[in-house]
């Protein structure tokens, strides 16, 4: 991308503000998210939008400019700064809202509100989060009817057992979660040692946990475990916390069989 960008610098020196160098600037900014350097790739997103809304200037409700103000909610969401992500997300679903006026069932539209449910649940605002995935929820379902089993809809089932659970609606959780497994379960039946298969899992592990279930909460930790060890190495954050988890409802168990 480095690359990129200085031969289209070069190219475009005199019309600094071309698409394809905020194209570029785009993808600079996600691969230096996806390394987890958030702060960098802030400063990519912000030149690119700098240059698009003087590109599309006449034209302000662009999907290239939603787009990127969705990546900087990404960036400042993964600082932590979930009220920054808030006021990205809402610009941007303003703009597609607007953009995709004539077909409001657009997949640019749920992802953003499951984004934007994502920032208010990291906020502490569950039943805001809600509301929220469940409009994306019934976006997706409706451009994946032909293809009920798709992993945008099992994201927002588990993202709406997230919420419920935050909300102590651990039950709801449950049903939820299990939803989004039969999913994955299809969607990944040739892989089944998937990460979203065993996230989800561990999903219902915590859930289970909550409602005081020791014995199913153990089961399912075992299994997200079992994945985890296959996918990833010795010392990656997912096994370490479903190990921990394990432990944990190892223990619950072994005091409720004691008593």
């Amino acid at each position: 991308y480095q690359r990129a960008l200085a031969i289209f610098e070069q190219v475009y020196e005199a019309i600094p503000n071309h698409p394809d160098i905020a194209s570029t600037l785009n993808n600079l900014g996600n691969a230096w998210l996806a390394l987890g350097e958030a702060r960098q790739a802030i400063s990519f997103y912000d030149r690119a939008l700098a240059i698009y809304k003087q590109i599309y200037q006449a034209t302000p409700n662009n999907p290239e400019i939603a787009r990127t103000l969705g990546n900087l909610g990404n960036a400042w969401q993964v600082l932590g700064e979930a009220r920054q992500a808030v006021s990205f997300y809402q610009r941007a679903l303003a703009i597609f809202e607007q953009v995709y006026e004539a077909i409001p069932n657009h997949p640019d539209i749920a992802s953003t509100l499951n984004n934007l449910g994502n920032a208010w649940r990291a906020l502490g605002d569950s039943r805001q989060a809600v509301s929220l995935y469940q409009r994306a929820l019934a976006i997706f379902e409706q451009v994946y009817q032909a293809t009920p089993n798709h992993p945008e809809i099992a994201r927002t089932l588990n993202n709406l057992g997230a919420a419920w659970r935050a909300l102590g609606e651990a039950r709801q959780a449950v049903s939820f979660y299990q939803r989004a497994l039969a999913i994955y379960g299809q969607v990944y039946q040739a892989t089944p040692n998937n990460p979203e298969i065993a996230r989800t899992l561990s999903n219902l592990g915590t859930a289970w946990s909550d409602l005081g279930d020791a014995r199913q909460a153990v089961s399912f930790y075992q299994r997200a475990l079992a994945i985890f060890e296959q996918v990833y190495d010795v010392n990656h954050p997912h096994k370490a916390i479903a190990s921990r988890n394990l432990e944990r409802a190892r223990r619950a168990l072994g005091e409720t069989q004691r008593h």
